[in-house]
């Protein structure tokens, strides 16, 4: 992605604007969510996935609502993810309207960790970057089920590290494609956040990159 272009997957649809194409995701998962489907993941863009799941994540929540309301998640292929969230009924379920905004002077305001998700997908990232979740070749024979499931025990494994547990901290995530690697991400960064919260720990905050040309479009909203 040379030359400030934006990536192809992120122009997909550009007849219907992103606002619009990410409020008729938000209602599908609302549909979803209510009569306990799964979501296809793989009919959406990730950054469209991205946005649209933080709004259902920070909705405001029904406190005698028990359990908490999920997502579930299938693919194109057929596959399902396989991990079960804490709080969770199904494998594979996304929790939702589980966090709430934090006010601005209380988010991580620390020295900043670049992850991105998938190496070999932008080699002009590598610059930017302090570490990679997932290499190419380890996605070529998995199924998006299984991807979404690697990719959460990644990222689980990186925001709950003592260390980072043990201050505010603060991740920059250069999202590189691959809707379910995206999920998983997410699955483990909402996991983290609500852990976090019960146990009065230190403020994590991710902050989405979309494509890395220094345009404020290319952020989404942090997580917190």
């Amino acid at each position: 992605m040379r030359g400030g272009k934006v990536p192809e997957s992120l122009q997909r649809g550009q007849r219907i604007s992103l606002a619009e194409r990410i409020a008729a995701l938000v209602k599908e998962m609302h549909r979803c969510v209510e009569k306990g489907e799964a979501l296809n993941f793989s009919a959406a863009a990730h950054r469209e996935i991205t946005e649209a799941l933080r709004i259902l994540v920070y909705e405001p929540s029904d406190p005698t609502l028990q359990p908490t309301p999920q997502l579930k998640a299938v693919y194109e292929d057929g596959s399902v993810p396989t991990k079960r969230l804490a709080g969770t009924r199904n494998a594979g379920a996304v929790p939702v309207r589980c966090l709430s905004e934090i006010p601005k002077q209380q988010r991580a305001n620390a020295q900043s960790l670049h992850v991105g998700t998938l190496s070999f997908r932008h080699l002009d990232y590598d610059g930017k970057i302090d570490l990679y979740l997932i290499r190419d070749r380890e996605t070529r024979i998995l199924s998006n089920g299984e991807l979404q499931d690697l990719a959460y025990d990644r990222m689980k494994e990186l925001v709950s590290d003592p260390l980072l547990r043990s201050r505010d901290s603060s991740i920059v995530l250069f999202q590189t494609g691959l809707e379910p690697l995206v999920v998983g991400v997410y699955a483990a960064v909402i996991e983290e956040l609500v852990t976090r919260r019960a146990n009065a720990f230190p403020t994590l905050a991710i902050q989405p990159i979309f494509f890395a040309d220094g345009d404020a479009t290319a952020r989404g909203r942090a997580w917190n």
